[in-house]
């Protein structure tokens, strides 16, 4: 399991939450091991990862871009939760 669906509160979050919650009792009984982590960022590693994008070695999965003036239909569209990368709004 990694992450609880995005950032913030929102419906089916405790549910995904009773579920972690749930893998994490549950392994003190089986082989495999419940670990909870959170990420912490640095310099390093966002200096790496940029160098990475850079050079073309890694590219971000865009699913769809949106102007500005369309950022509630981008919102929506996140809220649906079908995203497969991520919803970029154009300021341009």
């Amino acid at each position: 399991m990694a992450g609880v669906g995005g950032a913030g509160w929102r419906d089916g979050i405790a549910m995904r939450l009773a579920g972690e919650l749930n893998a994490y009792v549950r392994s003190r009984f089986v082989s495999q091991k419940f670990i909870a982590y959170i990420a912490q960022f640095n310099k390093q590693d966002m200096t790496l990862l940029a160098d990475l994008m850079q050079s073309g070695k890694i590219t971000p999965v865009i699913d769809r871009t949106y102007k500005l003036n369309q950022t509630a239909d981008a919102l929506r569209y996140l809220e649906q939760g079908h995203a497969r990368g991520k919803v970029v709004i154009n300021l341009e």
